[in-house]
């Protein structure tokens, strides 16, 4: 019984678990066999699926083979898989010519070539308040093939920037958009267009008039005509590996350190509200 793959890569070989007698070994073996399930591109499947049937016509074994009722092209194994895109790899039964077909095709983003499946399956587990090990729980139960942590994480970081980059673009629009409205109404404020907002912010715990002493804050400011965010800031006093490092004693590596404050909780949403203006 396969226990657990190790890095599955593009090698010849790979290292698997295996329970022999009871006692889990390393076993090395040539291939990996396409069992279980795999999501794929129906566009992928379509090109593949063409590339096969014409071989299958035109090679003359290909189709002795299925005249006599044989397969003429079969899955031969898995060469590949890169979270959950994978490379397959099928053989003519006639000829020996093989195939190899990935099931999903590529992002062009910035110089980095990611998976769109792998993209996708990063970007529906931050939306819906998951992280990989729900997601790695959901693809296991499926018999499909689970992602890395680090290929989450790389992914999850680009991610965030294409927000980051987006909700600014749409933020400096609604300014733009509440100052003009301002403008037609002849609101002015010693020659300056003059609007009206909305702020609210938040902690990261409820506290009724005690604990004033959340570790992370938010605040945003709201056009009141548009009703679209002008600004929106956080606060955070803590960041996971820092602490860990200071606690150990030693110097963190750098990393992408989330604490950007260290004054009093209580005043994280009155400079978030000051830094919009």
């Amino acid at each position: 019984m396969i226990m657990k793959l190790l890095k599955p890569t593009i090698k010849k070989k790979f290292q698997v678990y295996r329970s022999v007698d009871g006692v889990l070994r390393s076993v090395e073996i040539n291939n990996i066999a396409a069992t279980g399930y795999r999501i794929i591109n129906l566009q992928c499947l379509q090109k593949h699926v063409s590339e096969i049937t014409c071989h299958a016509i035109l090679c003359d074994k290909a189709r002795e083979k299925a005249i006599s009722g044989a397969v003429p092209i079969i899955l031969e194994s898995q060469v590949a898989h890169f979270g959950l895109a994978v490379i397959l790899a099928a053989k003519c039964t006639g000829c020996g010519k093989k195939f190899h077909f990935e099931t999903s095709p590529k992002l062009l983003n910035g110089g980095t070539r990611h998976y769109d499946i792998n993209v996708r399956a990063v970007w529906g587990s931050i939306v819906s308040g998951n992280g990989l090990a729900h997601l790695n729980e959901q693809l296991a139960s499926m018999d499909s093939p689970t992602m890395a942590q680090n290929t989450f994480s790389v992914i999850e970081k680009e991610i965030n920037q294409w927000w980051k980059v987006m909700v600014e673009e749409e933020m400096a629009s609604a300014i733009d958009l509440e100052k003009k409205i301002a403008i037609e109404k002849n609101r002015y404020h010693e020659d300056i267009p003059s609007i009206t907002v909305i702020c609210d912010g938040g902690w990261s715990k409820r506290s009724h008039k005690h604990s004033y002493n959340a570790l992370g804050g938010v605040a945003v400011v709201i056009g009141a005509e548009t009703k679209k965010i002008l600004h929106i800031g956080i606060r955070n006093k803590y960041c996971y590996i820092c602490n860990r490092c200071n606690s150990l004693g030693i110097t963190p590596k750098d990393h992408e350190c989330f604490k950007n404050w260290t004054e009093s909780s209580q005043s994280m949403e009155s400079d978030i509200i000051v830094e919009g203006f």
